[in-house]
């Protein structure tokens, strides 16, 4: 439908005999919205306009390029982009399960096959087993001498011959049971070597890796809630005497939608090393603040721990550690690979706080070196996996990072970890630190 045929819309006031076809959206208080089609041409800014047969016939799942105005165009670019993707991510989540359930089945059935191969080809039946004592034993040759109708003078000469022979082959008939015993042990033990209870708890710790992705989705859309709520209250103060409030909720509302706390992805992972006096480090979860609080008493010499959530190298972090008093000498905090957890002091792949100890994220990228713990002092840490870098801001905005020989391997997994130490002749001491924010993101 041409609307212009169903609506009279005004002539163009530059291009008198033209009718307007086009709204501009750009305008100041005393230009006219009303434009024809030379305006737009003379203009050469078709982003400022907008085609109003095509506010009228275009449907509903039409997007504009340049409308409504928004302060990032690339969202409305990532939108279209959204709209015209035709796949289904239910049915791609369904393939996927579906795939894995097959590929599995598949496997799993690959695999009992040969293992039962493999053991048919150690089975011993008994009727072997008594042969072949049979023949260890000599007992055919022992009931012959014991059958044969002599004297038993000869019997008894005959039956030292049998001994003094059995016993000259001592060593060959030992070693041939050895060999009869092995090989049914190894039978009956085969299926203790072949632990499937064993796989299997491993491969259901690999699944509820799962659980980690959907309680992160899960907390995506709780945020998302509370966003929407502001958004609506943003909403509500739309009128010029709300004008104050309203760059107020717009600046808190932008705030949040950037800055998503994670924490909570954290919860209930963490682990104690074996070191000295780990397990006697306390960890806390505040679920209103959504912080994690470490505290490490007088009684922890040495000792650390690790959140069992797994860092993914496609993925970048931002994780902010508060120090609530100057603690001791010293804190090491960073990352530890799952192979090598009690080692993080081998792989330096951390920052020491309390020590002077350069070693130990000490690169200087911005500003000094720093290793000073205060109360209230934030430590920001950026985790790149995919770059091999952890970096570390201070209050100041000083950032130092992992020096070259101490790099992450983009090939391992690695988690978040706390070490806890005490110099020689140093006084114990007890220690607070909260993690006040965690962040995964595509990029910084």
């Amino acid at each position: 439908m041409d609307i212009n045929k169903e609506i009279e819309f005004p002539f163009c006031k530059k291009h008198k005999i033209e009718r307007a076809s086009f709204l501009q959206i750009k305008i100041e208080e005393q230009d006219n919205v009303f434009k024809c089609a030379q305006c737009v041409l003379d203009d050469n800014q078709t982003k400022d306009y907008l085609y109003i047969n095509t506010i009228f016939n275009s449907q509903d799942d039409y997007i504009f390029q340049n409308w409504p105005p928004i302060s990032n165009q690339q969202l409305i670019n990532d939108l279209i982009e959204l709209v015209q993707d035709q796949s289904d991510p239910i049915q791609m989540i369904e393939d996927q399960f579906n795939n894995f359930i097959n590929e599995f089945m598949q496997k799993i059935q690959q695999k009992k096959k040969q293992v039962l191969q493999c053991l048919q080809q150690l089975y011993v039946d008994k009727a072997e087993i008594q042969n072949i004592y049979k023949k260890l034993s000599s007992k055919d040759e022992l009931q012959t001498i014991l059958k044969q109708k002599v004297d038993l003078e000869k019997m008894n000469m005959d039956l030292k011959k049998f001994f003094f022979k059995s016993f000259e082959k001592k060593k060959q008939t030992n070693a041939s049971l050895q060999l009869l015993v092995q090989r049914i042990k190894y039978y009956q033990d085969f299926p203790k070597m072949f632990n499937l209870e064993q796989h299997k708890n491993s491969i259901f710790e690999q699944l509820d890796l799962i659980d980690e992705k959907i309680e992160n989705s899960n907390l995506f859309r709780e945020r998302l809630g509370q966003q929407q709520q502001e958004l609506n209250l943003l909403i509500q103060s739309q009128n010029q005497t709300d004008r104050i409030i309203n760059d107020s909720l717009i600046n808190k509302f932008n705030e949040n939608l950037i800055n998503i706390n994670q924490v909570r992805l954290l919860n209930k992972k963490e682990k104690f090393s074996d070191l000295c006096q780990s397990k006697l480090i306390k960890v806390t979860y505040d679920i209103n603040k959504d912080i994690i609080s470490i505290y490490k008493c007088q009684d922890v010499h040495q000792g650390y721990i690790y959140f069992s959530y797994q860092l993914q190298r496609n993925k970048k972090y931002i994780v902010r550690v508060r120090f609530n008093d100057k603690g001791g000498k010293y804190i090491i905090f960073g990352l530890v690979d799952q192979y090598l957890e009690n080692l993080i002091l081998k792989t330096k792949q951390g920052k020491s706080f309390g020590d002077s100890d350069t070693k130990y994220g000490g690169k200087i990228v911005q500003g000094s070196y720093f290793n000073e713990m205060n109360k209230d002092i934030i430590i920001e840490m950026r985790i790149d996996i995919q770059n091999q870098q952890i970096q570390f801001e201070n209050n100041e905005k000083s950032i130092n990072e992992l020096q070259p020989e101490c790099l992450l391997d983009a090939n391992k997994i690695y988690y978040l970890t706390f070490y806890f130490g005490k110099l020689k002749n140093q006084l114990p001491y007890e220690t607070l630190i909260d993690i006040i924010y965690f962040q995964e993101v595509d990029h910084f």
